[in-house]
C-alpha cells in the first residue's frame, strides 16, 4: 500500500509541476500578446525610445517563452526521466547506423535528446553521404567526424565521381588512421589520394563499382600495402585492369572476393604477385587454376571457403589437394567446347578422397550428372548441397530430373540439405 501511496505521490508532484508549467506557458503568451499589441499602436515615429522598450520586452518575453517550452516538453519526454546512459542505448538501437537526416531529426526534437546524441559518439561512427546534397557533404563530413571525436570509424560514400570528392577527401586526410571500414561507390573513377593514406587500424575494405568502371588492380593492391590490419578486401564489379611487378606479402587478410567476371586475365595475374598465408576465404574467377596452384603453394593458407568461376583446367585437382580443410566450396568450370559448365559433381564422386573436409557445396553445371554418385560417396559428411542448372532460355529440364528428385529425397530425410535450382527457383 505504502508503495501505491509514493507513486501516487510522484504521479501527483508531476502533474503539478506540468500544471505550473503550463500555467506559466499561458501567461507568457498573454503577456507576449499585449506587448505585441501595444507594440502595434506605437508605430508612431516620433516616439523611438518608447518604441525601442517595447520592442525589448517582446523579445525578453520570446525567450522566456522559448525556455519555458522546452523546460515544459522535457517534463512531457518519457527520456527525461530515464539514466542518461539508458537514453543513450535506446537512440543507438533504434538506428544502429543512422542517416545524417536521422541524426540531425534526433538532435532537433530537444535540448535533452541533443544532449545525449551529441554525447554517444558511437551514434557519428557510421558516416554515409546518402541523402545529402553533394555541394554541402564536405562541409557535413567535417562535422560528423569532429562529433565522432577519437571513436573508430565505418565510411561508405556513394558520391566518388561528383564534384564533392576534394572537399570529401581534404577532411578525410587526417582521419585515414581511425578508419576500420571503407565501403566506396565508384562511378567513374578511384580517387588517387587514397593510395597514399596510412589506413593502420582498416580492417574491412568494399570497391564496388559501375560494370564500365575501370578499376586498377595494382592500385587496391597498394591499399592493401597501406593496411597492415586488413582482414576482408572485396571488388565485386567493375572493369579490371592489371599492370604491377610488385609483390604483396599481406599477414592478416582472411577474405578476398574479386569480380565474378575474369576480364582479361587480370585476377590469374593477381594472384602472381599476393602471397596470403592466413587467408581463410577466397571468391575469384580465373582462366586457368596454374596461378592458383602457385598462391596456393606459396601462401599456404588455412582456406575454409572457396568461391571459384575457373575454364577447364587439368590442374585443379592440384589446387584442391592443396586445400584439405576446406569446408564450403562454390564452384563453375566452364568448358566453351562443352558449351556450359561441366559436370563437376561426377569428377568429385570418382575422387572420394579429395577434399575430405567438404560440409558444404554449390554447383552450377548443366545436367543431374553425378548427383547420386556424390551424395553416396559424402553420404554422413555432407551437410547442403545446391544444384545450380545453368541451362539456356528456352532449354528444357534435364530428363533425369524426376527420377534423381525421388532419389534425393531419401537424402533430405537423413536431414542433408539438398536443392536443385534453375534461376533461384528449387525444383526438388
Amino acid at each position: 500500500m505504502s508503495s501505491i501511496r509514493e507513486v501516487r505521490q510522484r504521479l501527483q508532484s508531476l502533474f503539478d509541476a506540468i500544471q505550473r508549467q503550463s500555467d506559466v506557458l499561458v501567461e507568457l503568451r498573454n503577456q507576449h500578446g499585449a506587448a505585441q499589441s501595444e507594440l502595434n499602436s506605437l508605430r508612431d515615429p516620433n516616439e523611438p525610445v518608447e518604441l525601442q522598450r517595447q520592442q525589448d520586452v517582446l523579445v525578453e518575453l520570446e525567450s522566456q517563452h522559448r525556455v519555458t517550452q522546452s523546460e515544459l516538453n522535457s517534463l512531457l519526454d518519457p527520456m527525461a526521466r530515464l539514466p542518461v546512459e539508458l537514453s543513450s542505448d535506446i537512440l543507438r538501437s533504434i538506428s544502429p547506423s543512422p542517416t545524417w537526416k536521422e541524426l540531425s531529426t534526433i538532435t532537433c526534437v530537444s535540448r535533452m535528446w541533443r544532449s545525449i546524441a551529441l554525447g554517444t559518439i558511437f551514434m557519428w561512427d557510421t558516416i554515409r553521404d546518402d541523402g545529402i546534397q553533394p555541394a554541402n557533404f564536405p562541409q557535413v563530413f567535417g562535422l560528423w567526424l569532429e562529433r565522432g571525436q577519437s571513436c573508430s570509424l565505418s565510411l561508405a560514400l556513394y558520391r566518388l565521381a561528383t564534384e564533392t570528392t576534394p572537399g570529401i577527401f581534404a577532411a578525410f586526410r587526417d582521419h585515414a588512421y581511425r578508419v576500420e571500414k571503407l565501403d566506396l561507390h565508384v562511378g567513374s573513377r578511384l580517387p588517387a589520394a587514397l593510395v597514399d593514406y596510412p589506413f593502420v587500424g582498416l580492417k574491412s575494405l568494399t570497391i564496388d563499382a559501375q560494370e564500365d568502371c575501370c578499376i586498377s588492380l595494382a592500385y587496391i593492391l597498394d591499399i592493401l600495402r597501406n593496411s597492415p590490419r586488413l582482414v576482408e578486401c572485396n571488388v565485386p564489379h567493375g572493369a579490371f585492369q592489371f599492370t604491377t611487378e610488385r609483390r604483396v606479402s599481406h599477414p592478416a587478410l582472411r577474405t578476398l572476393r574479386l569480380g565474378r567476371f575474369n576480364h582479361g586475365n587480370v585476377f590469374d595475374a593477381v594472384l602472381r604477385y599476393l602471397k596470403l598465408p592466413c587467408l581463410e576465404t577466397l571468391g575469384v574467377a580465373l582462366a586457368d587454376c596454374v596461378y592458383l596452384r602457385k598462391f596456393l603453394s606459396r601462401s599456404r593458407p588455412p582456406l575454409r571457403s572457396l568461391q571459384l568461376y575457373v575454364e577447364r583446367d587439368e590442374t585443379l585437382g592440384e589446387c584442391l589437394d592443396l586445400i584439405p580443410g576446406l569446408t564450403h566450396l562454390e564452384i563453375c568450370i566452364w568448358d566453351y567446347g562443352w558449351g556450359g559448365p561441366i559436370p563437376f559433381l561426377a569428377l568429385l564422386a570418382e575422387v572420394p578422397e579429395c577434399l575430405p573436409a567438404l560440409q558444404h557445396l554449390i554447383v552450377h553445371q548443366r545436367s543431374c550428372e553425378g548427383i547420386l554418385d556424390f551424395l553416396l560417396a559424402r553420404r554422413g559428411s555432407l551437410r547442403s548441397l545446391r544444384l545450380e542448372l545453368v541451362l539456356h532460355r528456352q532449354e528444357d529440364l534435364p530428363g533425369d530430373l524426376t527420377d534423381v528428385a525421388t532419389t534425393v529425397h531419401e537424402f533430405i530425410n537423413e536431414g542433408m540439405d539438398i536443392r536443385i535450382e534453375r534461376a533461384g527457383v528449387n525444383l526438388l
